[in-house]
C-alpha cells in the first residue's frame, strides 16, 4: 500500500483530478454534440431516492466484499487498498469533492452518452453491456477489479435505463465512492498488506 510519505500532495492529486475528470466531462459535452444525443436529466424525487438508495447499497455490498477471503476479492481489495494510499493525504471534504466529479463527469460519459448512444441502434441490454466494458476496461487495474467495476456499471447502466435519469446514476456514482472511499480511510487492511509484502 502507498504510505503517506509517497502519496502525492493534496494539491497536486486535487488538481489532476480536477483536469481528467473535466476531461472526460468536456469529451462527453463534445460527443453529445457532435451526435445530437441529450440525455434526460430529469432530478425528480424517484431518480434522486433511487440514486441514494442505489449508491448506499452498492458501497455496503462492495465493503462486505472487501471482507472476503477469496483470492478474486483479495486482489481486489489490493487494488483498492493501493488507491486509497494514493488519497491519503486528503480530507474528507477533498473525497466528497473526487466523489462528485467522478459521479458527473463519468456518468455523462458512460451512461448519458456511450449507452444512449449505442441504445439508438441496438437493444438496451446491449447497450448496458458495452457501455459497463468500456467502464470496466477503463478502472483496468487487474483483471479482477476490471470484472468488479464492469459489474458495477452494468448496474448503473440498469438504474439509468429504469429511471431514465442521469441525475440518479450521477448521483448513486458519487455515494458510492464517497462511502468507499471514507471506509477505505479509516479501516486498516492489514490482511492486505500482508498479501502485498509476501
Amino acid at each position: 500500500m502507498t504510505s503517506i510519505d509517497s502519496a502525492p500532495a493534496r494539491g497536486t492529486l486535487l488538481w489532476w483530478t480536477l483536469v481528467t475528470e473535466g476531461a472526460l466531462l468536456i469529451v462527453a459535452l463534445g460527443l453529445m454534440w457532435w451526435s445530437d444525443l441529450i440525455p434526460t436529466i430529469d432530478p425528480d424525487l424517484v431518480s434522486i431516492g433511487a440514486g441514494l438508495l442505489f449508491g448506499v447499497v452498492a458501497a455496503a455490498l462492495a465493503v462486505g466484499l472487501a471482507n472476503t477471503a477469496g483470492p478474486g476479492f483479495r486482489r481486489i481489495r489490493q487494488d483498492f487498498d493501493l488507491m486509497i494510499g494514493l488519497f491519503s493525504n486528503l480530507r474528507l471534504i477533498d473525497l466528497a469533492l473526487i466523489s462528485v466529479l467522478a459521479g458527473v463527469c463519468e456518468e455523462a460519459l458512460f451512461r448519458g452518452f456511450i449507452q444512449t448512444w449505442i441504445g439508438t441502434w441496438t437493444s438496451p441490454v446491449l447497450a448496458i453491456a458495452g457501455a459497463a466494458v468500456i467502464f470496466g476496461l477503463t478502472h483496468a487495474i487487474s483483471r479482477p477489479y476490471v470484472v468488479f467495476v464492469t459489474i458495477l456499471g452494468a448496474a448503473l447502466g440498469l438504474l439509468y435505463h429504469l429511471t431514465g435519469s442521469l441525475v440518479s446514476v450521477m448521483l448513486a456514482h458519487a455515494v458510492y465512492d464517497l462511502i468507499a472511499l471514507s471506509w477505505g480511510m479509516r479501516v486498516p487492511q492489514p490482511r492486505a498488506k500482508q498479501s502485498v509484502a509476501d
